[in-house]
């Protein structure tokens, strides 16, 4: 019985080899397809856990930014913002993330104090514009839209942070000013406001901006 097992080893041997790599290549592709939708899963689970966001939010992931419109088990969908992030409007079009990316990437999201936003544009400024000129201007359009809403927001910031128990930031609009290099120093616009008339405030700011500089550019020439 051995001498014949063994004599149909060794006819059958390049077959079994073959049906033995052919079930190896069979388990390492259920195992590859098996850990993406664990993590899949795992990240769903995550999200729902730490309510990280929900439909609805704004949210930036992994160089993806959009509004949050649906969620299942394995993926999340968003109306892309776009093409400029300094606009953020919707551009139309979707993307999709598989929610395993939530266990390897950080998530930003913009209205954590649900009807109102703490919003902040970077604006780079060629370094022989006065700076005292642009600020002063862009000061005089954001304080007078801000006004209306920094009573009833701080008044919000401060009951969230008695409620959940941790720091808000403060609801007076701010620019500052900070270097960056030999050509360009760049202006922080900083406001708060209700997450529907963010991009109104920040675009009355930038049409400020770029009106203030075509002037001191052409002043200097």
């Amino acid at each position: 019985m051995l001498l014949i097992l063994l004599g149909l080893a060794m006819i059958w041997a390049a077959q079994i080899q073959t049906l033995a790599l052919s079930m190896f290549a069979v388990a390492a592709a259920i195992v590859v397809a098996t850990k993406e939708l664990i993590m899949c899963l795992s990240g769903s689970i995550l999200r729902s856990v730490t309510k990280q966001y929900s439909i609805g939010d704004y949210i930036e992931i992994n160089g993806l930014r959009g509004r949050v419109v649906d969620i299942n088990m394995l993926n999340t969908l968003m109306m892309q913002i776009g093409p400029n992030p300094l606009i953020g409007q919707l551009s139309g079009k979707t993307l999709s993330f598989p929610n395993s990316l939530l266990l390897s990437h950080t998530v930003r999201r913009d209205n954590i104090l649900g009807n109102y936003v703490i919003h902040t544009v970077e604006i780079p400024v060629p370094i022989h514009l006065d700076s005292d000129e642009i600020i002063g201007r862009l000061k005089a359009v954001l304080e007078p839209l801000c006004a209306a809403y920094v009573p009833v927001i701080q008044q919000y910031l401060e009951n969230v942070q008695a409620q959940k128990l941790f720091i808000t930031p403060a609801a007076q609009p701010r620019v500052s000013r900070v270097p960056h290099d030999d050509k360009v120093y760049h202006i922080i616009v900083r406001f708060a406001s209700p997450v529907s008339k963010r991009l109104e405030i920040q675009q009355a700011v930038l049409d400020e901006f770029l009106r203030t500089q075509y002037r001191l550019i052409n002043q200097t020439k």
